[in-house]
């Protein structure tokens, strides 16, 4: 629960400075010993009887428009503020002013810190969801803050390697390079396919997943491989697992250097949902007549860059 203002620990200690005291219903001639360091010209209020810890059987709280500088007599006063009931007071009774007034509160920023930093430094609240003001003092709505947040997307990668994929088509052999990956070798004079599966992320957000395939030859350094990925999402808990899969097709030209990677991209046809899985299957189109290179086109792996929260 927010403390109210009016109670925090900062106040000015004076005494009641009125003959005989004062009754339950007076609000004129309520007088004070001291109003040194206390906001005279702004409304204010003042605890009467007050003590450390409070008695509220004995407190009374209340509220003025101004004090008279002469007189030191409170004016516009109301009794029985801030839930306090209104009571008679003896001559001499503890009176706390709050240093809280109204003009305090227009300037109180200056007294607080927050981190370090004083909290004066702060200009208003802007409801941006772009945060196109790029302010050093403005705070944010929290409506601001969601969209600026819900609209920020990046891209991000998953990577399937040569190992994760199985025959789907063919005879492709697996082969090893240089004792550190394993590749799979499609032959030219044949359609040779493996094919594997992957989870779609969770923070997936939306749109097209592109794939780069990963490849290069052993022996020849000219002509071009006819790629081809066929893809479909697998049915979630509850769902029909007929799925429809697409066939996207590209053709890419060798590296001009044995040994040297080249890499396909192909746009994944159909649709995508985070946390399905989605079937992936690669081949080798030996049959397509664009398909010109001589030697095995060897596959390193797959990498699939989606669009993420």
């Amino acid at each position: 629960m927010a403390t109210n203002a009016y109670f925090l620990n900062q106040y000015k200690l004076t005494t009641l400075s009125v003959a005989g005291g004062i009754n339950d219903s007076q609000t004129t001639g309520i007088v004070v010993q001291d109003i040194t360091g206390v906001e005279i010209a702004k409304p204010g209020i003042c605890a009467i009887t007050y003590a450390d810890p409070i008695d509220t059987t004995k407190i009374e709280y209340v509220t003025y428009t101004s004090i008279n500088n002469s007189t030191k007599a409170l004016v516009g006063v109301t009794r029985g503020a801030e839930g306090s009931t209104a009571k008679a007071h003896d001559n001499g009774a503890t009176v706390a002013f709050s240093i809280i007034s109204e003009s305090h509160i227009n300037n109180l920023a200056t007294a607080l810190t927050i981190g370090g930093d004083e909290t004066n430094m702060i200009e208003g609240v802007k409801d941006e969801d772009d945060m196109a003001s790029d302010s050093a003092t403005a705070l944010s709505t929290q409506q601001s803050i969601k969209a600026y947040v819900d609209a920020k997307t990046r891209t991000r990668s998953i990577w399937l390697p040569a190992s994760a994929f199985d025959i789907a088509t063919g005879t492709p052999a697996l082969a090893d390079q240089d004792d550190t990956i394993q590749v799979w070798d499609f032959d030219a004079a044949s359609v040779e396919g493996i094919s594997a599966s992957f989870l779609v992320p969770a923070d997936y957000a939306s749109g097209d997943i592109t794939a780069y395939i990963y490849w290069y030859s052993a022996a020849v350094n000219t002509g071009d491989v006819v790629w081809i990925i066929r893809s479909g999402q697998y049915a979630g808990e509850g769902e029909n697992i007929s799925s429809a899969a697409f066939n996207d097709t590209a053709t890419d030209t060798v590296e001009n250097t044995v040994n040297k990677v080249a890499l396909c991209p192909i746009t994944l046809s159909g649709t995508a949902a985070a946390g399905k899985a989605k079937g992936i299957g690669i081949k080798r189109n030996a049959s397509d007549g664009a398909d010109t290179m001589t030697g095995d086109a060897r596959f390193v792996g797959l990498r699939l860059d989606y669009t993420a929260y």
